[in-house]
């Protein structure tokens, strides 16, 4: 049976039941079918989901059935079952990086869906033929983009280092190359914390390199401070590193803006008395109103609404997002009195719709190699080693 209300929609239900909401031509609901597709995978495998569908399709007669009742019915029901396989091999993810599944698929759709309706087979065939990579979709639209002008010092020498080119224009290529490695996160990504479970961290590829990018984006800007070797020169590293976390918080980068300014509030930095005490007072005022929109207080309160504020382009802190997601797998059941909880489908759902909206419209800016190259292959020292660093250049005062 499935539970439910007026109201709130589906609640709960078994799995041999929603599997014939998936395929009901007859009361069709699109955003139980999109939301059962985007989270299924908290209760479910693919190969089961696959399996069950295939059951379905070849659904038996009832012998109370004249043959042309089953024959009406039955069309209807392989009908709901294709129409439900080409939504989900449309979004692809989950055949991506499953060969077994596309072997499965491919072999049910050429077994069956060939003789019965070979039209849909065709379709079917060439949607995993676009998954696969083995077929160009000549539909996509190639959008004609202008780039704003560049950000750069009009004195610009050729030798100039990467912190010669001016904390706006470092920005802009920082949010390029992080956007790209954001706009790769898979839904399967965020179901049930794949990015913390050794047995899913297969399907979590892309977050985890994402959160990797960000930890080493922090570290390079503290080796980075730490690599000068006197008072003045820390002084002014620390005060390009705040501007360019002000310019990623105008672009709404709020994932590299948060890694700049963990770096600067970082022990090893956070203790550099004397370097700070170079720094003007105004840029440290910047800091200080910098670090208030980031305060864990309340959740996340302030940051949250930031967020929720900015206009796309943006990328978001993508930590919050994962948060919310523990949040929702831990503290919800996935079976609720013997049946799967389709409220935590949903929350699961709104939380991974909210993190896709922000990858739908990309940052167009110009590639500066000169700034891109190096952003690309950060040098960064580990905790341990910049601590020690640290001490050494600014030791403790004796008590």
């Amino acid at each position: 049976a499935v539970v439910s209300t007026q109201s709130t929609g589906i609640k709960s239900g078994t799995f041999n039941r929603f599997v014939e909401l998936l395929t009901d031509t007859q009361n069709y609901q699109i955003n139980f079918v999109k939301v059962f597709l985007l989270t299924y995978q908290a209760f479910t495998t693919p190969k089961q989901l696959l399996r069950k569908l295939i059951q379905r399709y070849n659904v038996p007669r009832d012998p109370e059935m004249s043959i042309s009742e089953f024959t009406k019915y039955r069309t209807g029901i392989q009908t709901g079952v294709i129409n439900c396989l080409k939504l989900w091999v449309t979004d692809g993810d989950d055949f991506e990086m499953n060969a077994h599944l596309q072997k499965d698929f491919m072999q049910f759709i050429h077994t069956c869906v060939s003789h019965d309706n070979p039209q849909q087979y065709r379709i079917l065939r060439q949607k995993l033929l676009l998954v696969r990579g083995m077929v160009v979709n000549h539909n996509t639209k190639k959008e004609d983009i202008s780039t704003p002008p560049l950000k750069l010092p009009s004195n610009l020498s050729p030798n100039a280092t990467l912190f010669d080119h001016g904390a706006p224009e470092i920005a802009r290529q920082l949010t390029m190359l992080d956007f790209a490695l954001f706009a790769k996160i898979k839904p399967v990504e965020l179901v049930n914390q794949a990015w913390v479970k050794p047995k899913y961290s297969h399907q979590a590829k892309n977050i985890l390199h994402f959160a990797e990018r960000m930890n080493t984006l922090t570290r390079w800007a503290a080796t980075s401070i730490l690599a000068q070797k006197d008072k003045l020169a820390r002084a002014k590293m620390i005060t390009d590193f705040i501007n360019i976390a002000d310019e990623l918080f105008k672009l709404n980068n709020f994932s590299s803006f948060i890694a700049i300014i963990n770096a600067l509030e970082g022990s090893a930095i956070s203790r550099l008395h004397s370097s700070w005490n170079k720094v003007d007072r105004k840029i440290c005022q910047k800091n200080d109103d910098l670090y208030e929109k980031i305060l864990p207080d309340s959740n996340f309160r302030t940051l949250r609404k930031v967020i929720a504020q900015a206009d796309p382009p943006c990328i978001p802190y993508v930590g919050l997002f994962m948060s919310d997601l523990t949040f929702a797998t831990e503290c919800n059941p996935t079976v609720v009195n013997g049946m799967i909880n389709f409220v935590k489908c949903k929350y699961i759902n709104d939380i991974i719709n909210r993190l896709r909206l922000y990858q739908q419209k990309p940052y167009h800016f110009e590639v500066v190699p000169s700034i891109a190259a190096p952003l690309q292959q950060l040098h960064a020292l580990d905790e341990e080693t910049m601590y020690e660093i640290s001490l050494q250049l600014e030791p403790k005062k004796p008590k």
